[in-house]
């Protein structure tokens, strides 16, 4: 059945596992606290540091307070295995962790750093936003080619990488060098052995283009 259902409801008469159901006591337990210590009723845990930073921490004004270093902070639907749902849930019943108002320096401490919110030493953070990764890459064709036989061309996706580098953005924000800001030409010397004067001189003397210049002087040559 698809849609949306309240929390703690279920398909069926109860969970399918303990794990599953103590989770699901858990996010109750959570998102009961939100409400209660923000005092808005629209307050709700974010599970990524991005939303809880903007959300939770600043929208609603309440940090979570108490989360084992032994875990990575993220999604309870992450946290696998029932013995490590049961030890948050002991630990979220007996008050160890849970939500506390933000101060006024907390706040203005998060807007100038938004690592200070950060719950945990361990955070997930949103992803960035790719594209289709099967871009300029073939589709399957059940009509036109259901046999799928070889294509014409080779199209085997994108090239270019997926993420931009660190590197590849300090080459994109480094100062250009202006190719005319030394004239070359003026800076040839007339020795040079490829581009020098002299040297330009023999190759048009061997073509027979120098106007005015003999190879040889005829009058010398008739003594």
């Amino acid at each position: 059945m698809a849609g949306y259902r309240r929390l703690g409801s279920t398909l069926r008469a109860d969970y399918a596992r303990r794990e599953i159901k103590l989770r699901g006591g858990l996010r109750k337990l959570i998102a009961d606290a939100a409400v209660s210590v923000s005092g808005r009723a629209d307050a709700k845990m974010w599970w990524t540091f991005e939303q809880y930073y903007t959300k939770t921490y600043l929208g609603a004004g309440i940090k979570l307070i108490g989360w084992p270093g032994c875990f990575v902070w993220q999604n309870l639907s992450g946290i696998t295995g029932y013995e490590r749902i049961a030890f948050l849930y002991q630990r979220w019943k007996k008050g160890k962790m849970g939500f506390a108002p933000v101060t006024a320096a907390e706040r203005a401490a998060a807007l100038a750093d938004p690592t200070q919110a950060a719950p945990a030493a361990r955070c997930i953070h949103t992803p960035p936003k790719l594209g289709r990764s099967d871009l300029k890459a073939h589709k399957r064709r059940p009509k036109t080619n259901p046999e799928g036989r070889p294509h014409r061309y080779t199209r085997n996706g994108p090239k270019s990488q997926k993420y931009v580098s660190q590197a590849a953005e300090a080459r994109a924000s480094a100062p250009m060098e202006d190719p005319m800001e030394e004239d070359t030409i003026e800076s040839w010397a007339d020795n040079d052995p490829v581009w020098g004067y002299q040297s330009r001189r023999a190759r048009r003397l061997a073509k027979g283009i120098v106007r005015g210049e003999l190879e040889e002087d005829p009058i010398e040559n008739d003594e």
